[in-house]
């Protein structure tokens, strides 16, 4: 049992690595609910378990583990009352077939079960399996232990709700095999699965366009949230950003933390893959405003997510061992994306995109240069872009005022810059100047004519040597 179970963070982190761990070393439905069953003892006493699963084709996974040894009787009965809870929470449910694995068979415990709880897990939404759990303990199941086991569920659903998925398609994968050997001799379909198999492993070089978002102040909102709160939003939030990532045809790479890494161009290949990523960025932004926070504890700024857009050659293609494999994306142009989404915090706009993306989208969006970078690491710098969805005036409600700005106050700031760079410091200083109060009189800060502003003051003071080129050497990653 976990001795700071009563420490929700430490229990919550415990949690989450723990089914990280479980998640690494899987290869079957049957393993997946085996490490469960394992973790839910750390997580409660859990001496007597039930799973029950929703399968294809009307059918029922029973999974059952008699961790304390009751004897035949006693699990008999806690049988038949999880079949009759399972039987009324999936009342439209229809069971036609079932199978049955016992982890642990009856003993000589003669121990009577004082408390019992069921528990649901859900997949996109929707419930697809119950949990059963009885403890000898009378009135066991304190709101406490209530919260830890809802905030592990939560965690271990998608788990149990993938290798569901993997289980049914080797099912079917089984099933194509058998209906194909009525046209083609079984060893001729084993090998053509064993090519198939062996050309998904083998890389590709592709212009893709990468995208990583990252909530804001997600320490302070997670050091301040109740841990199911925290699950149960972030659950939500991945649910609504994923929709606006798909939409747009991207894919899903993976989920890190808080943050979200996507990919457009591979698999499916898109006509302008950096238009696609930088689309979903803006469709993201928007969504944001939508979200329903009030589960969760905001810090003073409020709830805003910052995204960063690259566009560049990588290596796509299935990574991992035979037992466990990822389609992923692997390049410097995955590193750039994620030093990008990291700055938009520098540079206090919503959205950072490279000098590449900005080139291959130019015609589609609106742009601002915001600086010339050279990130930890590299010595050629890069060009970096803000991004925004329309002009003062012609905007829509939906639209943020970040994503916003005025004609005039972008033609000013294109101006000053060029003169900054050509060290024109005291005229480039008039441009970002009227930039700055066009801005301002529509109510807005400009962060970035202000950093310009701020920069020419110390290069005034301090000239910069004869070799300066205007890039901005940004020393953490």
């Amino acid at each position: 049992m976990i001795n700071n179970l009563f420490d929700h963070k430490l229990f919550q982190n415990t949690v989450i690595a723990l089914l990280a761990e479980l998640s690494g070393k899987i290869n079957s439905l049957e393993e997946t609910v085996g490490g469960v069953f394992a973790l839910l003892q750390n997580v409660c006493r859990c001496e007597i378990c039930t799973i029950m699963i929703k399968d294809a084709d009307d059918g029922l996974l029973v999974y059952n583990a008699n961790n304390s040894g009751y004897t035949q009787k006693t699990a008999e009965d806690f049988k038949a009352i999880t079949i009759a809870d399972f039987n009324t929470h999936f009342s439209d449910y229809k069971v036609v077939t079932n199978e049955v694995k016992d982890f642990f068979h009856a003993g000589e415990n003669d121990s009577k079960i004082e408390s019992y709880i069921m528990l649901t897990l859900k997949n996109s939404g929707e419930d697809f399996a119950t949990v059963h759990i009885g403890a000898s303990i009378k009135e066991y199941f304190s709101p406490l232990i209530l919260e830890n086991l809802n905030v592990f569920l939560s965690s271990a659903s998608p788990l149990i709700a993938n290798a569901l998925n993997l289980r049914q398609m080797d099912i079917m994968q089984k099933k194509t095999r058998s209906a194909f050997a009525r046209y083609v001799p079984m060893d001729v379909m084993d090998e053509i699965i064993k090519k198939s198999l062996a050309q998904s492993t083998q890389g590709e070089t592709r212009s893709v366009a990468i995208l990583f978002s990252d909530i804001r102040s997600f320490t302070t909102i997670s050091e301040n949230t109740q841990a199911q709160e925290l699950v149960d939003f972030l659950n939500y939030y991945f649910s609504k950003m994923g929709d606006e990532i798909l939409d747009e045809g991207g894919s899903i790479d993976k989920f890190i933390g808080d943050a979200i890494m996507a990919v457009f161009g591979a698999p499916k290949t898109l006509e302008n893959a950096a238009a696609n990523g930088i689309r979903a960025a803006i469709r993201m932004i928007k969504a944001c405003s939508g979200l329903d926070t009030s589960g969760i504890i905001l810090p003073k700024a409020g709830f805003g997510i910052g995204v960063g857009v690259n566009y560049g050659e990588c290596v796509v293609g299935n990574i991992g061992f035979q037992n466990k494999q990822d389609y992923t994306v692997i390049g410097d142009s995955v590193n750039l994306a994620s030093r990008l989404e990291g700055i938009t915090k520098y540079y206090q706009h919503p959205i950072i995109v490279s000098e590449f993306a900005y080139n291959a989208a130019k015609d589609h969006f609106i742009f601002r240069k915001a600086d010339s970078i050279r990130v930890k690491g590299k010595d050629i710098p890069v060009g970096i872009y803000a991004v925004y969805d329309a002009w003062q005036g012609e905007a829509d409600e939906e639209t943020p005022d970040t994503l916003v700005i005025d004609r005039e106050a972008l033609d000013q700031y294109n101006k000053g810059l060029k003169l900054f760079h050509m060290r024109e410091f005291e005229t480039a200083k008039q441009y970002f100047n009227n930039g700055k109060e066009i801005e301002n009189k529509a109510g807005k800060d400009d962060y970035l004519s202000s950093l310009y502003l701020e920069r020419i003051a110390e290069y005034q003071a301090n000239p910069p040597p004869p070799d300066w080129d205007g890039t901005t050497t940004m020393a953490e990653k």
